[in-house]
Order: C-alpha cells, then structure tokens, then sequence
C-alpha cells in the first residue's frame, strides 16, 4: 500500500477515489503536535485533531516455532493472555484460536491465559494463531484534580495487591526511594504526587528499544530504556509512595492498515481514588509535543491483552505471551516469530477489501475547479466530507448526511479556496481518513 500526496491544480485536477467507509486507506497517527505517516519511505504530517473516535479493526496474533535441530525440542510450553473487553476496546466476535488450546488457566492477577503443549523434531515447525473482531476507541478518563480523591481513600484490597514490591521495581533499593522523594518533594496532593512523578519519568529517560528489561533502579541510573522499562520505573516510583500501580501491554498500530506489529507496547495504570484505574503512558508523553496527552487517556491505536500488577505464575515478567520449552540430544537451533497483524474489520467480513484506493488523472480542464471523492457504502451510514486549513478550522462541508447501500460521487468544489495546504476528511461507519490536498 503506497501513500500518496494528492496535487490539485485548477485546471488540471487530479480526481482522488476513496476506498469504502470499511476500507478507506490512510489516517494520521497519532505520536506527536503533527503526526507523521510511515509508509514505505515516504513522509507525510497530518495535524492531529483529526482521528475518528474510533477503528474496526481484525487483529491475527501469530506465534511460531521453527526447529532447525540438531536436538528435538521434546516440550514446548505456550500461555498467551486472553485479551477482553475494557473501557476504550470491545471486541465485536469472540476469539478464533487454531489449534485450540489446551486448557484456559487464570493467574494470580486474574488474567485468564490459554496454554499449549507441544513438541517439535528436527526440520519441523508449528504455528498457533488468534484472531478477533475489535472495536478501539479514542478514550480519556476525564481526570479531574479537584475530584480525585486522597491516600485514604484506596480500598484497601487495592492498596494491599498493588503497592508490594516485585524484583523489577526494587522499591526499597535507595536509588528508587530518593528519587520519589525528590520528584515529589514537598507535596501531599494525590493528584499532583502522580504528575510529578510521571514529569520525572519522562524528563529522567529516553527511549530505546534494546530488547533488554532491566529493573528499575538500573532503568533510572542508566537513563534509557524501553516502553517496558518506563512502565518499570513509573510503577516502582508510585508504589514508592504508597500508590497503586500497575502494567497493561498489548498492540499497537503504528502504521496504517494493513499494518504488522512485532514490537508491541506496554504502559502504566494508576488508581486514582474516586476513578478507579486510569491510564498513564510516560512514554508515548515522552515522544509527544504535548506532555500530558496520555495521562488520563488512551489511543484507539492500542488494543490489550495483559493487565497485571507484576509476575505472573504463567506470563512471568512478559505481556502477551510466555513461552518454556525442553529438548532432547544436542541444543537445538531454532526460531520464533511472534505478531499482531491489523486490518480493517470490513475487509475481512466481505471477503477481501472491496474496493482499492485509486488515482485518476483528469485531462486538463479549467471548467473542473474540483476533486471527486468516491465511496462505496456497504450499510446505511452516515457520511461526513469536510475541508479543513492547516490550523484545523473547517473551511467547507461538502457533505452531511445518510445514503444508503450503493455507489456514491461527492463533487468537492476548489475554486473558492485561496492557494495553500488542506486536509479532506472523510467519516463513515466509525472510520475516519484524511487526504492531504495542496491548492495552487
């Protein structure tokens, strides 16, 4: 899938034809003041008020062992976390597994997990897959400091689970203890004591993806680490002052659809009294224009299977899934491949994507002061085309309405807008994308 910056010159008009409402092409993401779609080397800022509230998406997870021996691997030891529904994602079929698993085991956390037990010889391989129907959604928590409540308003089964120590936080170690004392000085605030230390996290590291998971006290004396590794440190500082924290990990889209995931993302949920668990992620805060976008709130782009307040009997340290294997003669050489692959949900219950987006030239025309947006409408829909400036004002309305099933062609006029860079927008059915639309 190749993106393309759209010309349109009066009088020579390219004519740009979106795909359907289930699989129209391209959104910015989200990640900074002016996000940034990757795509096969190519380059293009979006600002970022313009996301829908919410994606469709068909999420496959893949997990495979390929045994390259000389050694047989006698047992392998499969647990992967059963993602469920949660405030910002609800999942529209019930998940697909091949092969079945086993059994279903619940940790100590409450996580329900699903296990395999298998083997492989020399020159064999095997392959388990999930696949689920989800909707993710544009959530934030609406975190107001005047309404969180105080230390003595946990519950007390939450402050007794969720403020113990685990050897990835090392809370007594004095490197940790200094540091929440220093970041959050003086203050009594509930609140405030939260934001601090998420404002020393982000202002203390920065980021790199090393595959390792040091514990905390390594994490803040090396001054780096990964998502996990933030997740580590935030954890650590808070139940360093006696507030309940927790990770939460799962996928993230960080490219457009269709989009393969194998590095996965983890982050931080705080309870804060009156709320209950919110949303923390110092580090997308740390790579974001704007600090505090994620403190309180979650993207649609993130889909959860793991929820857990430290090792678990099953998944240990890890999210998503665990792994533990046996062997027999010598070690064996083998090979994992682990996956979220994300696609439109649409396209997949029709079979395929219906249509592709298309480009067409027009032969030049002055008469043709316009583009041409085409949809095709599986389900009655409301449809919503508007042109918006750089700044994020609305400069016309080009449609509003229902139409039902069918093929539909959506004139979008040019000749009353002054020279300069827009962004087209269309909605439909939850889905929402964005054209870049440069007027000379």
């Amino acid at each position: 899938m190749k993106i393309h910056t759209f010309l349109f010159v009066r009088g020579l008009v390219i004519l740009l034809l979106f795909a359907p409402a289930v699989a129209i092409e391209a959104e910015p993401l989200h990640h900074s003041g002016l996000e940034t779609w990757f795509q096969e080397g190519e380059f293009l800022s979006v600002p970022d008020y313009y996301p829908g509230d919410s994606f469709l998406s068909h999420i496959t997870f893949t997990y495979s062992v390929a045994n390259y021996g000389p050694g047989n691997l006698d047992s392998i030891y499969l647990y992967l976390a059963v993602p469920t529904d949660r405030a910002h994602q609800e999942l529209l079929t019930p998940l697909e597994y091949n092969p079945a698993p086993l059994s279903t085991l619940t940790d100590e956390w409450g996580l329900d997990i699903t296990y395999y037990q298998d083997q492989v010889s020399n020159d064999d391989s095997v392959t388990y897959t999930y696949e689920v129907a989800v909707k993710t959604t544009d959530y934030d928590y609406g975190l107001d400091p005047d309404s969180v409540g105080q230390a003595g308003d946990i519950p007390s089964e939450i402050a007794d689970e969720y403020t113990v120590d685990g050897s990835k936080y090392d809370i007594a170690n004095p490197v940790i203890a200094d540091a929440a004392d220093m970041a959050v000085g003086e203050e009594t605030d509930y609140y405030q004591i939260v934001r601090k230390l998420h404002d020393f996290v982000i202002d203390t590291l920065h980021y790199v993806l090393d595959g390792k998971w040091d514990d905390a006290p390594q994490v803040l004396l090396q001054g780096h680490g990964s998502c996990s590794e933030y997740t580590m440190l935030m954890i650590a500082l808070c139940r360093a002052k006696g507030i309940p924290a927790r990770y939460v990990g799962g996928t993230y889209l960080k490219q457009w659809y269709p989009y393969r995931d194998e590095v996965f993302h983890r982050w931080t949920e705080i309870y804060f009294p009156n709320y209950g668990w919110v949303s923390v992620d110092c580090t997308w805060d740390d790579g974001s224009s704007d600090s505090y976008r994620y403190f309180g709130a979650i993207s649609k782009r993130l889909f959860v299977t793991t929820v857990s307040g430290g090792p678990s009997q099953y998944l240990g340290w890890s999210y998503n899934y665990n792994w533990s294997y046996t062997y027999s003669g010598e070690r064996p050489d083998y090979d994992r491949e682990k996956y979220f692959d994300w696609d439109w949900y649409g396209s997949v219950i029709s079979g395929g994507k219906p249509i592709a987006d298309k480009m067409f030239e027009v032969f030049p025309n002055p008469a043709r002061d316009y583009f041409t947006v085409q949809a095709s409408v599986a389900t009655s829909s409301q449809i919503d085309i508007s042109i918006y400036d750089a700044s994020g004002r609305i400069i016309d309305v080009i449609f509003q309405g229902m139409k039902a099933p069918g093929e539909y062609t959506f004139n979008c006029p040019l000749r009353t807008i002054p020279s300069g860079v827009y962004f087209c927008r269309f909605q439909s059915a939850g889905q929402t994308s964005c054209r870049k639309v440069v007027v000379k």
